[in-house]
């Protein structure tokens, strides 16, 4: 019999859900979901990741899928990472813990601006500009990115979200040209049919 293919996990950690995902290395080295869930947070507190993610993994073996992996990869919301991508002091023993709990082992972790930026690379061929607008509970992260890097980040209230736009995007003085597209990304589909009308 050929050999098994090797099946690894991913855990998405942001303010209001968690998603885990089984996947393999599709065709020329891309990776192909195999099984996914998503679980909405109770409250914006680590307990309540917790309690998510183990529902969310025992949603995802209730076909086998999950098996006894325990290697993960992680997907981090920007609101858990410091400016320069790594995650934020505060946030680390929280994360660990996290995996301590699930009974996973942590092999890497990404940001999900930047999955986000790889994807439109692969897809589109050229490195991406664009800005990114990641919807969490009252708040949205705006990542904007020049040719594949960031150029600018900022967090911004949902209540007035024309203004506060306008005025984050005005106070980067060293952007000359603003992006022609924005791509807002987020699990709460009312909010973000709002946020884009």
């Amino acid at each position: 019999t050929p050999p098994e293919t090797p099946r690894f996990l991913s855990l998405l950690l942001d303010e209001l859900y968690v998603q885990t995902a089984v996947w393999i290395v599709g065709e020329r080295g891309r990776p192909k979901v195999v099984a996914t869930n998503t679980q909405r947070i109770e409250a914006d507190n680590w307990e309540s990741r917790i309690e998510a993610g183990d529902r969310s993994f025992s949603a995802l073996d209730e076909d086998g899928s999950v098996g006894n992996l325990h290697n993960v990869v992680l997907g981090l919301s920007s609101l858990y990472l410091t400016p320069t991508g790594d995650i934020d002091p505060s946030v680390r023993p929280e994360v660990k813990n996290l995996c301590k709990e699930l009974d996973l082992k942590a092999i890497g972790f990404v940001s999900l601006p930047q999955a986000l930026m790889n994807k439109l690379k692969n897809d589109e061929g050229v490195p991406p500009t664009v800005i990114l607008l990641s919807v969490s509970d009252g708040k949205v992260t705006v990542s904007l990115y020049k040719i594949g890097m960031l150029a600018g980040q900022a967090t911004i209230d949902t209540d007035e979200i024309v203004g506060e736009l306008e005025a984050t995007l005005k106070s980067w003085k060293d952007i000359e040209v603003l992006p022609s597209r924005m791509l807002l990304y987020g699990t709460d589909a009312e909010k973000l049919e709002e946020l884009r009308n």
